[in-house]
């Protein structure tokens, strides 16, 4: 999905669908107000309201998002206000949104930006790879999202930050997502390598003989209860400098957890895989 920045304002730019986000304690614009009977909408968090201005505003459908009180609004609540705002587009099957706050934010214009940017990406995410017979609905992806802010280096610069981040929670949803049996040791080895080369990252999946050959007795006593053999993957990003930190991060990667298997319920096991996602 493309996101993009543009300054101006909402209620005066065309569009099939328009998201204003508003607080509790900020009052509507005259002509969204007198849209409304008292009491429709409050500004509560996470509450909203579709409505059809018929010509009273540019857009062609508006929905108000509640955003709570203005002094407590974190980088949270923008992205569940986006969030909410891409999936009514993909209910309404509305090719573009366009996305604005009613009332200033207390946050600084590229924390807001990344924000929106990330709620976009993972308010647009399904997960339909094992279904079948999908519905207009379910396939419609929507294909730009525009914030009205402030536009300078700042909030590009978050945008961009907010889409990376989106679109890397969204790879390890896909991998966490899939049934058991698909994500093996192997195959997470085999993402990785694949991942590497779109991104120009150094890739590294040692396989059970090198594993033995490093010393990793653990990771082998406990791949030996599994029929598929154990990987061990590194991936590096950046040069070795002298005077500059390396920085590690270090993750589980088990694409199936069985630990403790005789003390957990029945209905407990079907989340085991989801430690791969740590």
């Amino acid at each position: 999905m493309k996101i993009v920045a543009r300054s101006g304002d909402l209620l005066r730019e065309p569009s099939d669908l328009a998201m204003l986000a508003t607080f509790k304690d900020v009052p509507l614009p005259d002509k969204v107000a007198g849209l409304l009977e008292p009491g429709d909408f409050g500004g509560k968090p996470n509450e909203t309201l579709l409505l059809y201005p018929r010509g009273e505003v540019a857009p062609r459908r508006l929905l108000l998002v509640g955003l709570g009180e203005q002094e407590k609004a974190t980088g949270e609540t923008v992205r569940r206000a986006a969030a909410t705002a891409v999936k009514t587009a993909q209910q309404l099957k509305v090719a573009a949104v366009t996305i604005a706050v009613n009332g200033g934010l207390p946050l600084e214009p590229e924390v807001s930006a990344q924000a929106f940017a990330e709620g976009v990406e993972l308010g647009a995410y399904r997960f339909w790879r094992y279904r079948t017979k999908l519905d207009d609905e379910q396939t419609f992806d929507v294909e730009r999202a525009t914030v009205f802010t402030q536009t300078d280096e700042r909030t590009n610069a978050g945008i961009a930050t907010g889409q990376a981040i989106g679109r890397a929670v969204l790879l390890a949803r896909d991998l966490v997502n899939g049934p058991g049996y698909a994500m093996t040791p192997e195959a997470l080895g085999d993402e990785a390598v694949a991942l590497g080369k779109r991104l120009g990252l150094k890739v590294k999946v040692w396989d059970v003989a090198q594993l033995g050959e490093e010393g990793f007795g653990g990771i082998l006593a406990v791949g030996k209860g599994s029929d598929h053999e154990p990987r061990f993957i590194v991936m590096e990003y950046g040069e070795a400098n002298k005077g500059t930190p390396t920085i590690c991060l270090v993750g589980k990667g088990l694409t199936f957890d069985s630990g403790g298997l005789s003390l957990k319920p029945a209905d407990a096991m079907e989340t085991m895989k989801s430690d791969m996602g740590g």
